[in-house]
């Protein structure tokens, strides 16, 4: 009988403690902070200009600036190695910056730190910016980015960025109409940000949209 009770005492406090187990990993998924629900939309030329907000409270959260490359050619696409690759530019209402850049062609090692470095040019004139990102799964990585406008600053006064990931080349590309579609993207920000709005500068439009440019192969 002290057996027998022994052997239902344990398989009782087994299932406590899977209760309790379940119950915890229930309660962190609970607390996980929600996706952002997209509130408005509207595009300059190859560029959309999109704001958040969160769907627990309504509140706005981000406005984003996004374009996806697509290579010209097959040479263009084996140097891009991928058919397509996003950009993705965040700002949030203490005007921070966020990126992501991503491929579904590409293999990253999910939750690893990578150093993302812009290169950009104008007219012979080059600018550098690094942010430092991490894998959100095999084909994206994400950041956080410094909560000045320098980044943007270079980013509308360039024609063209490359991209580089570690010490891999990803290649170089267009920003045709990047200063007028970062106007619009403050002017999102303006609208729905709470508070002062910063000031970021003027801008102006200009004709077509962002294509695949020239680029090195990563090795």
């Amino acid at each position: 009988m002290k057996q027998v009770a022994g052997f239902w005492g344990a398989v009782i406090v087994s299932a406590i403690l899977w209760v309790l187990i379940i119950w915890g990993i229930s309660s962190a998924r609970a607390e996980s902070p929600p996706m952002m629900n997209k509130s408005s939309s509207n595009w300059v030329k190859g560029w959309e200009i999109a704001s958040f907000v969160n769907p627990k409270n309504g509140e706005f959260s981000h406005c984003t600036l996004s374009t996806i490359y697509t290579p010209s050619n097959a040479e263009n696409r084996k140097r891009m190695k991928a058919d397509q690759m996003s950009l993705n530019i965040k700002l949030f209402p203490d005007t921070s910056t966020g990126f992501l850049l991503g491929s579904p062609d590409w293999k990253f090692v999910p939750n690893k730190s990578y150093l993302l470095r812009f290169n950009f040019t104008d007219e012979g004139r080059e600018s550098y910016f690094s942010a430092k990102m991490v894998a959100e799964d095999e084909h994206y990585i994400v950041s956080e980015g410094p909560s000045d406008s320098d980044f943007f600053k270079d980013f509308m006064a360039a024609e063209t960025v490359g991209f580089r990931i570690e010490d891999d080349y990803i290649g170089l590309f267009n920003l045709n109409d990047s200063r007028a579609a970062t106007m619009e993207l403050f002017s999102c920000f303006k609208r729905y940000a709470p508070g002062d709005s910063p000031t970021f500068g003027a801008g102006q439009d200009s004709q077509s949209a962002p294509t695949f440019g020239d680029g090195a192969t990563p090795e």
